[in-house]
């Protein structure tokens, strides 16, 4: 593929993503964070896996305009909505502030594993089991290691849902379901509160 072919596709690609985000915009409403997760992460893996291991024009332009655009679609508009959906109105600015700041530094970690690897396999390439592997083969291939780990972040979603620290700010921890019940949260007939302070039952609940 030529210079002027890869900047067609990139192209092509870029329009196709501004496609996939307007138009499957309500399906990552409809899935939720973690599924529509899974789905960005498995098209980003598949597709950066088709780009390192085929050698077909054809099937590179088909990847292109197929998975890669959903992958991005649910890849990084879906990870603010996780971070808005895991945090609260405290800590809330500071998440949004981590999470660009990754952002960015992931950007610049990328540079330098594209340089670590060209300079540990050469421009001139290298042989593995008898297949000549371009430095750019390669970096694509550890990229898509890198996706496939974005796996185990998905599902680490669910884990942190079930922690005691996100349960106790929902209200679904037993001391919580305690203390809701004890000050009439659930049902504000049983319990009133006085002006001279302290608990006492209401005539509703007698």
């Amino acid at each position: 593929m030529t210079d002027v072919e890869a900047g067609n596709l990139y192209a092509a690609y870029g329009f196709a993503c501004t496609g996939v985000g307007l138009l499957l915009g309500f399906v990552i409403d409809r899935l939720g964070v973690r599924r529509s997760m899974l789905i960005g992460c498995f098209c980003s893996t598949l597709y950066r896996g088709i780009c390192f291991l085929s050698t077909s024009r054809q099937l590179m332009w088909a990847a292109t305009m197929i998975f890669a655009p959903i992958g991005a679609a649910f890849g990084v508009p879906v990870l603010a909505l996780a971070v808005r959906r895991y945090t609260h109105r405290d800590n809330r600015t500071f998440a949004f502030s981590f999470f660009y700041s990754m952002l960015c530094l992931g950007c610049l970690l990328g540079s330098v594993l594209i340089n670590i690897v060209r300079d540990f396999i050469s421009e001139a390439g290298t042989t593995v089991f008898g297949v000549h592997i371009s430095w750019m083969r390669a970096t694509v291939g550890w990229s898509t290691v890198i996706t496939a780990y974005t796996f185990v972040a998905a599902f680490l979603s669910e884990t942190f849902k079930s922690s005691p620290s996100y349960l106790s700010r929902s209200g679904n921890t037993q001391s919580g379901k305690a203390l809701k019940s004890r000050f009439g949260l659930h049902s504000p007939t049983s319990w009133a509160m006085p002006d001279s302070g302290g608990l006492q039952a209401s005539p509703a609940s007698l």
